[in-house]
């Protein structure tokens, strides 16, 4: 499964989300304020569920024993635009492969495509979203907790 950008409530942040790493079990999680019993999963890659509420918005992402690497990934070009607001998803029956986990003692940043390129990045608080063409190819966090 793939997600896309259905809508974008821009200049509007949701509370700051709980980011999170457990090394021992090699679990990377972020719980959004959109988190509830009525939120739907969907497993969009090997160890990768994320739940979506009934308007799309992400309440939680968990990645399992995913693919791990120090080596930065992450170059932003100048000619992006960026937007605080808060994304909603849809879901299309493409899978996404590869997906990797960039982690550093600060943050950590989720490929959900290898190699891609973005054209939009959306900031909401401490998690930010990164898009091409309105699909959905990374999530980045400032900060998280470790858990031991």
């Amino acid at each position: 499964m793939t997600l896309n950008l259905l809508s974008l409530k821009k200049n509007s942040l949701i509370s700051k989300s709980t980011c999170t790493y457990n090394p021992s079990i090699r679990t990377f999680n972020i719980v959004t304020s959109y988190m509830n019993d009525e939120c739907i999963p969907f497993q969009i890659g090997m160890g990768t569920c994320i739940w979506l509420n009934e308007s799309g918005a992400m309440g939680e992402i968990e990645l399992i024993y995913p693919i791990q690497t120090s080596k930065p990934n992450f170059f932003e070009p100048d000619t992006i635009e960026n937007t605080i607001g808060e994304p909603s998803f849809s879901v299309s029956e493409a899978d996404y492969d590869n997906i990797t986990v960039e982690i550093s003692r600060e943050n950590f940043m989720i490929w959900l495509k290898s190699e891609s390129e973005f054209d939009l990045k959306v900031v909401s608080e401490n998690v930010y979203y990164l898009f091409q063409d309105k699909e959905l190819v990374a999530i980045g966090v400032e900060a998280y907790d470790l858990i031991e």
